[in-house]
């Protein structure tokens, strides 16, 4: 994260052809819709996906801006806001997650794109601490880059392949690609089992938010660093309500009816369901730690499901990227988390740990 002010340099007030104007939730929906198209949310699902997001919203209502192409009356982009309650530094302060930003491809430009931001920009300021965006993609990524953010966090994705048959067929024959896989998943088995340290943790499966977890993260110390609100509200909104392909949590805890120990919200990957997708969790040792063992578990009742891998994607402080490191999960890539601080008063101090995981990405 980092101090300076939101969208440095940006400070376009008119772009011929263009204005931002504010879509009405109530009725807007159809028209947001159709600018997403194919580009962002779920085939089908976007009327159910924004209706969830900005009508549903459990922290406050969030702001949606729609770029309007003025010779035409067409809508041609849009970029919401949607409030989080987020920690940091022991105490709470009022965040927004950028979220649904698309330009239609014939629009797409640098200075209609820029004054979509501005606009949205001013309309933050007085509403919201700090603001800050997850890219999902390299395209993204490079816009995130163009608009000049000279310091950001990164959140990277990891992957632990638990069937390597799958993945050298790439690169082997078939017979030759089953019989190496499996002869490094058993290795892979034998080495797990040399650990230890699941023999008291228990692994349970469970369709919709369960109120332990929401519990937990009560319960467990959140640090310093910046962590978002995991209550029951939040959970069951962002895992339950939102639009998913095949999403399940698992419960870890010590023995079948012991106390919970940690837990992951997770789906299946949307172009591979082979790959089990951890979108976020948490863990008896809150924001600065999580039990290697607990790890292990979620793995083994991957496998048992017949899942060829496990990913996610997490900015964490070094100890808990390092369990999940020593577990096998392997850095496939990464992508910046930019922080903008809108409020002076609070952005004091804006390096430290961070626990940001794809709870914060709804967009």
């Amino acid at each position: 994260m980092n101090g300076h002010p939101v969208f440095p340099g940006d400070r376009v007030k008119l772009v011929p052809g263009y204005v931002v104007i504010d879509a009405d939730l109530e009725r807007d929906g159809d028209v947001a819709s159709r600018v997403w198209g194919t580009t962002i949310g779920w085939p089908g699902r976007q009327m159910e996906m924004y209706r969830r997001h900005y009508l549903e919203c459990p922290v406050d209502k969030p702001m949606l801006k729609f770029l309007r192409h003025v010779p035409t009356g067409e809508i041609v982009g849009t970029l919401g806001v949607s409030p989080r309650r987020v920690f940091w530094n022991g105490h709470e302060i009022r965040a927004g997650v950028l979220s649904h930003f698309c330009v239609v491809r014939e629009h797409r430009k640098v200075m209609p794109a820029r004054l979509l931001l501005k606009a949205t920009e001013d309309a933050c300021r007085g509403h919201f601490d700090v603001v800050y965006a997850i890219p999902g993609t390299p395209r993204a990524a490079a816009m995130v880059k163009l608009y000049g953010v000279p310091d950001v966090n990164f959140i990277v994705r990891r992957v632990k392949v638990l069937r390597h048959a799958k993945y050298l067929a790439r690169l082997l024959p078939r017979p030759l690609a089953s019989l190496a896989g499996g002869t490094i998943d058993l290795l892979g088995e034998i080495r797990i089992g040399s650990r230890g340290g699941t023999d008291r943790l228990s692994g349970r499966w469970v369709d919709s938010v369960d109120p332990g977890m929401a519990e937990l993260w009560e319960a467990s110390p959140r640090g310093s660093g910046w962590n978002s609100a995991r209550d029951e509200r939040m959970l069951r909104w962002r895992f339950d309500r939102l639009p998913s392909h095949r999403r399940r949590h698992l419960l870890v805890s010590e023995g079948v009816d012991g106390p919970l120990q940690a837990w992951f919200a997770c789906d299946r990957n949307y172009f591979d369901p082979d790959i089990l997708v951890v979108h976020d969790f948490w863990s008896a040792g809150g924001a600065g730690r999580i039990e290697q063992g607990a790890i292990r578990v979620l793995c083994q009742a991957a496998k048992q499901l017949g899942f060829s891998a496990v990913e996610m994607r997490l900015a964490a402080p070094d100890a808990v990227a390092d369990a999940w490191v020593r577990e096998g999960f392997v850095e496939r890539n990464r992508m910046p988390v930019p922080t903008y601080w809108l409020n002076p008063a609070v952005a004091g101090g804006t390096k430290g740990p961070l626990h940001i995981t794809d709870l914060d990405n709804d967009g």
